[in-house]
């Protein structure tokens, strides 16, 4: 199994720089007593912190050799695009959702250990429902179709520009340069499609999240909302079926 070792690195570095930086903007937004607290217009703010968070991460994930996927639902995509076009072995599979995985934990246990007193005092708080958005996705209506479609859709698209950056078509972006249209490629879908349902887009790291905020040991926490939690899974891996299918026809 060639170099497992380096997409591993590659994968677990940049999904814990991913989280650390996106969900660290996410408790700054959030949690009582923070400096950067914005709970009513915290939507540029948002979306900036989590376009830096990815793009850091996917570059440094590049740096180390690997391919910064930092997401199953594109892992998952290449799984149904012919996997053994694009990657030595099937074994880097389980390799790359392992690795994402522990990359989401150890970024948001640097999350958590910089932001424990306010995580505290917002769970004791009125507002204890801003400690799970720090942490996980949430819908802001009870509608599981739309919320479903939103996340659904959202990945969609963030598949279809995805490819359209590593594939290059024309040659029209500079590699070196590259990671800025990457940067408001993610600003932009952060923008436009996390209305509804915060567009968690990427199915593992969510409910991760949502796992570690469930074992969180702070009193007055609102429950995880276990019954919301499929609806970001299985609507970016529904997605990333689709779209890996699209992709292995047309490219």
């Amino acid at each position: 199994m060639a170099n497992w070792d380096v997409y591993f690195l590659s994968e677990f570095v940049g999904s814990f720089l991913l989280v650390a930086i996106g969900n660290g903007i996410m408790a700054n937004t959030f949690l009582k007593d923070s400096y950067g607290r914005n709970v009513k217009s915290n939507l540029l703010q948002v979306a900036f912190g989590w376009a830096c968070g990815i793009t850091i991460g996917i570059v440094v994930g590049l740096m180390l050799g690997g391919v910064s996927h930092l997401n199953f639902a594109i892992t998952f995509a290449f799984i149904f695009m012919d996997w053994l076009k694009y990657f030595p072995s099937y074994w880097l599979i389980p390799i790359f959702l392992v690795a994402q995985i522990l990359g989401y934990i150890l970024g948001q246990l640097v999350v958590i250990m910089i932001y424990w007193v306010n995580m505290t005092i917002t769970a004791k708080s009125e507002e204890s429902f801003y400690l799970k958005m720090s942490f996980c996705s949430a819908a802001k209506n009870n509608n599981s179709f739309f919320s479903f479609a939103s996340e659904f859709l959202a990945t969609i698209i963030f598949l279809i520009v995805y490819v359209f950056i590593i594939f290059n078509f024309n040659d029209v972006l500079n590699p070196q340069t590259s990671f800025i249209f990457t940067f408001i490629a993610i600003l932009a879908i952060g923008l436009s499609f996390s209305g509804t349902t915060g567009s968690a887009i990427s199915p593992t790291r969510d409910l991760t999240m949502r796992v570690m905020y469930h074992l969180l040991p702070i009193k007055g926490k609102i429950k995880a909302d276990w019954k919301y939690s499929w609806i970001p899974v299985a609507a970016p891996l529904l997605a990333a079926i689709i779209m890996g299918t699209i992709f292995l026809l047309i490219l």
